[in-house]
């Protein structure tokens, strides 16, 4: 979050001892920056714990954390750093929803339960991606076909180019696509640059395109679906 962000939609929950943590407490229920339920101050929740997570800045970010745990429906969070192994630390515990919580006073915690339409990955694996490779992909005319190497992947059109750019791949051992003259797949460890030509097997810095971007605007997309 940045300050603006901060000082407009958080809430200082009463009695958070450390003097940086009265911005931070939580956001209000229904922000646009994070999804939470419910979160009710001064209340424990005496559930079957999960996990406890450490060093946690905000009864936001434990709710967000709560997220990302199969079994996860509610959460308590320390809000008193003069307590040691109170303050910062999260609770994530179990809760069906279906049952009424019975709730304990404490002012020393803030607990809540998590929104039921965010999930977060981490904790486990992300779903394996359900998209194809060339899903969104369209051909694209990008002039006299390029001899096809490891330094030299292909060609892609640019709008408001004459002419289509070269993808240099500096790495031989790395693995750039060139699909249809419209995407670009980079794996793991490839580095390529855009180039007016291209000669397999070797490359200089008098390939590189030289730009002109001021007063225009580059526009592009990154497709991280179904990454870990």
């Amino acid at each position: 979050f940045n300050k603006t962000v901060a000082f407009n939609d958080a809430w200082g929950a009463n009695g958070v001892v450390d003097k940086y943590q009265k911005v931070w407490a939580y956001l209000k229920p229904g922000s646009q920056y994070e999804s939470c339920a419910r979160i009710e101050d001064n209340t424990d929740y005496p559930l079957e714990l999960i996990a406890t997570v450490e060093n946690v800045k905000s009864a936001s970010m434990c709710c967000a954390a709560c997220t990302g745990f199969p079994g996860c429906g509610a959460w308590t969070w320390g809000k008193n750093y003069k307590k040691e192994g109170v303050g910062g630390t999260c609770w994530v515990k179990k809760h069906s929803g279906k049952s009424i919580i019975d709730k304990v006073k404490n002012t020393d915690v803030m607990s809540g339960i998590p929104h039921p339409k965010v999930k977060k990955f981490g904790v486990e694996p992300a779903p394996a991606s359900t998209s194809g490779k060339f899903d969104g992909v369209t051909q694209r005319d990008v002039g006299q076909e390029l001899k096809i190497g490891a330094t030299c992947p292909g060609k892609f059109a640019v709008a408001g180019r004459d002419s289509a750019v070269v993808l240099a791949n500096t790495f031989n051992s790395s693995t750039v696509e060139v699909l249809k003259g419209d995407a670009v797949v980079s794996h793991y460890g490839a580095r390529s640059y855009w180039a007016e030509w291209c000669n397999e097997g070797t490359w200089q810095p008098q390939q590189y395109v030289k730009l002109q971007p001021l007063g225009k605007t580059l526009r592009f997309t990154a497709d991280i679906s179904g990454t870990t």
